[in-house]
């Protein structure tokens, strides 16, 4: 079952969606809820496999990495409200205004319009599209086409106004999107719940980090190494724990010192951090080093560092290995 969040960018849209949810041949496997949008709405408390949203709620979403499948408005719809626009008098300019992923390019259709002004003001943030209405009146628009929230900024501020809609075939298409987004995302979710699975039953410590050296996941032999710290290692970065180490020319050129230039070496996304003692070059395998150390105090004077990035592979990276932990347990 796919849970469905759409955010309704308009009233009368409302039945439209019903329909179409109705009529869908997968309907039955689709749980949906309709929710009217509004200026601030608190998008990270839906719960939802994936939500459909218009213009700017839409771009506000996918800036949180929220799943979200857009209700895209074209060029028809746009020509649909300036025709409606122009029927409420004698307009010779006309505003369009709007959210960028939304109006964006508008005034391209002015060839289709020989005889009237057509000009776009596209924001990205919600807070200044007041600000935008009003900067299209100075500038001599006599009229304003854009969403919801824009004609009732403009319906307050006494100024000619028709609102953008969005057609069946859109909602639709935005479901049909949502559906593809929510497999997806549970694909997605399950291989990383395998990931986090191997990486719980290692016996040793490995960190992964996204391509900013972000640390996202800790698997819990990283825990039992550092017993005396209580929080989570997730969102603080990986220099932190290991300032010595230069991952930017791991993470960005991906490479390292030894193995630059050998394309033999670039395998999968895979960083092992293996301790090198004083009297070997060769790396140890983290239980061959243990017991070196119980026998002795193995003073570990470098570490190798071994790529494995195939170019035009993606993170994660991982950095496991024990004497690296043992200088990661002693942190505060």
């Amino acid at each position: 079952m796919i849970k469905i969040v759409f955010f309704a960018p308009y009233p009368d849209i409302l039945p439209v969606i019903e329909q179409v949810f109705r009529e869908r041949p997968e309907s039955e496997a689709i749980r949906y809820e309709v929710v009217q949008d509004f200026y601030n709405n608190r998008l990270e408390q839906v719960e939802a496999d994936v939500v459909i949203a218009r213009g700017f709620t839409a771009h506000t979403l996918k800036r949180k990495n929220i799943p979200c499948a857009e209700l895209k408005s074209t060029g028809y719809d746009v020509m649909k409200a300036v025709n409606e626009c122009m029927q409420k008098g004698n307009i010779e300019r006309i505003a369009v205004v709007g959210a960028f992923n939304m109006v964006y390019g508008a005034e391209q259709m002015c060839h289709l319009y020989p005889n009237l002004g057509l000009g776009c003001y596209a924001e990205d943030d919600e807070t200044k599209l007041e600000m935008a209405v009003h900067q299209a009146m100075k500038d001599g628009n006599q009229a304003i086409v854009g969403g919801y929230s824009t004609v009732q900024i403009a319906e307050r501020l006494g100024m000619p106004a028709a609102m953008i809609h969005s057609g069946i075939e859109a909602v639709n298409h935005a479901i049909s999107e949502a559906i593809a987004v929510a497999h997806l995302t549970r694909y997605e979710r399950q291989k990383r719940d395998e990931i986090a699975n191997i990486m719980n039953y290692s016996f040793q410590g490995i960190i992964s980090v996204n391509r900013k050296g972000i640390i996202t996941l800790a698997n819990t032999c990283c825990h039992t190494y550092m017993k005396d710290r209580k929080t989570s290692l997730a969102g603080e970065h990986i220099k932190d724990f290991f300032p010595d180490i230069d991952f930017d020319s791991v993470i960005n050129k991906r490479s390292c010192r030894r193995c630059a230039g050998s394309e033999e070496n670039r395998c999968w996304s895979i960083v092992c951090l293996w301790p090198v003692t004083r009297r070997s070059s060769a790396a140890c395998s983290p239980s061959r080093e243990r017991n070196r150390y119980r026998q002795r105090r193995a003073n570990c004077a470098s570490v190798c560092i071994r790529t494995a990035l195939r170019p035009g592979t993606t993170f994660p990276t991982y950095f496991t290995g024990t004497a690296a932990w043992r200088r990661l347990s002693a942190r505060p």
